[in-house]
């Protein structure tokens, strides 16, 4: 079964703004139906710290929550996690140095590919997104 995380922070960014909503209920309704387990992750450990390689490649990138999002992208690093679902530029940089960013995408193109499109195993062109 494929994973999916979603970050807590979308829920935050999405309370006044109803076509946000509308989006995140959409494609959480999509992974139901394809059968992604969703998880809405919280800082839980500090595993990652132990990986010298991860921490390597992504401590001098700053973000806004360093320990959040190193936690969310570790899971999806060690594949805990096949996607993992958020608006935040930092942590989409940090995706990039670390080669996953095929599996970490903005709530927009989540909702592209698997509410609209159905589209899980496929693969999009890398200017998709």
């Amino acid at each position: 079964m494929s994973v999916a995380i979603i970050d807590m922070k979308l829920f935050q960014e999405i309370e006044n703004d109803n076509l946000l909503k509308t989006t995140l209920k959409q494609l959480i309704k999509a992974f139901n139906n394809m059968n992604i387990d969703i998880k809405i992750e919280k800082l839980e450990n500090t595993e990652y710290l132990k990986d010298e390689k991860f921490y390597d490649l992504i401590k001098d990138i700053p973000s806004k929550n360093n320990k959040l999002d190193n936690y969310l992208l570790y899971s999806i690093y060690d594949n805990k996690a096949h996607y993992l679902i958020t608006d935040d530029e930092g942590i989409h940089e940090k995706a990039k140095v670390l080669g996953i960013n095929n599996k970490v995408m903005p709530l927009k193109i989540a909702y592209d590919m698997f509410a609209i499109n159905n589209t899980i195993g496929r693969k999009f062109p890398k200017h998709y997104w």
